[in-house]
């Protein structure tokens, strides 16, 4: 909708005004836009325990990615993400097949590793100096 986040938060502001039976004007007109990019995190706090700490290096293989988010949008994307452990970030990235031509789930994760990397460099050069 607008790059910042808030997919989820309109999508309850919609559900709590259906189920009050009331309109919203603002709501209107924001839904009306087109989601191009649905995000989320998919929080794996649940898993926590004091038998393990997802810090953890021995038991990182075992924590799944959790659930995905799909396009809304049929050029658009869904990216769920995931922080695992302060060295560790899960994405999953996905288009619909349909849209081929237009987006490409594969591409999108590259251009995330791609920037991601590239923010690993400029922290670790900055905590050089």
């Amino acid at each position: 909708m607008s790059g910042h986040g808030v997919d989820r938060h309109m999508f309850a502001l919609y559900v709590v005004c259906k189920g009050l039976g009331q309109e919203s004007e603002f709501l209107k007109k924001a839904l009306s836009f087109p989601w191009m990019l649905s995000t989320s995190q998919q929080p794996i706090s649940q898993m926590a325990s004091p038998a393990y700490s997802i810090d953890d290096l021995s038991i990182q293989h075992m924590i799944p990615l959790g659930g995905g988010f799909m396009s809304v949008a049929d050029d658009g994307y869904g990216v769920s993400y995931n922080v695992v452990s302060k060295n560790r970030l899960q994405f999953h990235v996905s288009s619909m097949k349909k849209s081929l031509k237009k987006t490409d789930a594969n591409r999108m994760a590259q251009h995330i590793r791609d920037v991601l990397t590239d923010w690993k460099s400029i922290l670790e050069e900055a905590t050089k100096q």
